[in-house]
């Protein structure tokens, strides 16, 4: 394999991760510029712990 095939294979292969663990679930979601087109991809997963005003932690699940 050639690392333009590796990397191709990597990008296809991000949509069909998704993984449960200790922060809760996890994946990819395609990522748009502004024009509206594809740009790679980002990773989705809800927050567990937000910074609140006063610098204070708050667990969100």
């Amino acid at each position: 394999m050639t690392l333009a095939t590796e990397r191709t294979a990597l990008r296809d292969a991000l949509p069909k991760v998704k993984w449960t663990g200790a922060t809760g679930a996890f994946q990819f979601h395609r990522a748009m510029n502004k024009a509206g087109k594809p740009a790679g991809y980002d990773a989705q997963q809800t927050a567990i712990v937000s910074v609140t005003k006063g610098e204070q932690f708050v667990i969100e699940k």
